[in-house]
């Protein structure tokens, strides 16, 4: 930023730019992220199709990620059992997914929520 002392309307001019500059990079990012998402599950269609998990491509490194996650198919029967078991800790904005899958692989069931097996590619550049 300049030494030199802004005006108020000069910096509430410059603060609404890059605001505006901010919202448009955000755009560009999501839309960013849904194409990198697009081309990750080509890349595990392509790994499950040749039959490996992991190979490494001009440099890049591709691994297949699994991770079981809750898909909540009824909020109310989540809400009462965490309401009559106090398991308050299951909430974040969506479902811990951890606490979650110790309390499946322990046996204990949470109502109105059924497994869903997140896909994902992981990548590291090597060169």
């Amino acid at each position: 930023m300049s030494d030199v002392k802004m005006s108020l309307g000069q910096l509430a001019r410059l603060a609404a730019d890059i605001r505006e500059d901010k919202r448009k990079l955000d755009k560009e990012s999501k839309e960013m992220g849904a194409r990198l998402d697009e081309i990750k599950g080509l890349i595990y269609a392509q790994l499950d199709e040749q039959g490996v998990d992991r190979t490494a491509v001009d440099g890049i490194s591709i691994s297949k990620s699994d991770t079981v996650v809750p898909t909540v198919t009824d909020w109310e029967k989540v809400e009462e059992y965490i309401t009559q078991t106090n398991q308050l800790h299951l909430y974040q904005r969506r479902l811990s997914a951890t606490l979650w899958r110790e309390m499946m692989e322990s046996g204990e069931l949470v109502p109105g929520t059924e497994p869903f097996t997140k896909r994902d590619v992981n990548l590291r550049v090597t060169k």
